[in-house]
């Protein structure tokens, strides 16, 4: 569905419509690779289980965006609910995050 490597400020990723926030490596700390699936992840993607959801969704898109929404790029998805994980390279400040819709 899309990729971005982009300095995460605060270190907070926030998946808006439902408003989900995840921590992930703060800017000052480096880059954070993030990978947005629909079904399974490519091989190479992380393992690290981290979340797992739904997001409601009412208008059939939704926003991924650092704090500051520098990087806010729009994910096209059904309405209504949309179950979903999340993998990572790591627990405390990933610096590669897999987001994966059902």
């Amino acid at each position: 569905m899309g990729a971005f490597t982009a300095a995460v400020h605060h270190g907070c990723l926030v998946l808006k419509d439902d408003s989900v926030v995840f921590s992930v490596l703060p800017s000052a700390d480096g880059m954070v690779t993030v990978r947005v699936w629909r079904g399974e992840p490519a091989p190479g993607a992380a393992t690290v289980p981290y979340f797992s959801g739904t997001l409601q969704v009412s208008r059939g898109r939704v926003r991924l965006s650092d704090a500051n929404e520098d990087v806010s790029p729009a994910l096209r998805l059904d309405r209504g609910p949309n179950p979903f994980h999340v993998l990572t390279d790591s627990v405390d400040h990933p610096e590669s995050v897999d987001i994966v819709f059902a």
